[in-house]
């Protein structure tokens, strides 16, 4: 079953895990790991909706993290 989580859900999560928002632009976030410049990912913050799970499997492997991962937070 996929998890049903929101863009600012996420956001609150991946700050955990040290992301940190880089920038802004519009209702779409940059967010990027504080140690590793190559994990990072655009978060789309497009109201109270759930992302599609195409989106979040994009945003997960572009910041090599699993739903396992997001579970554990």
């Amino acid at each position: 079953m996929p998890p049903n989580v929101t863009a600012r859900q996420l956001l609150s999560k991946l700050k955990r895990m040290v992301f940190v928002i880089i920038r802004q632009r519009g209702s779409h976030v940059f967010v990027q790991h504080a140690t590793d410049s190559s994990r990072c990912a655009v978060i789309p913050l497009h109201g109270n909706s759930s992302i599609p799970i195409g989106t979040l499997k994009s945003i997960l492997q572009s910041t090599s993290l699993t739903l396992d991962d997001l579970n554990q937070t």
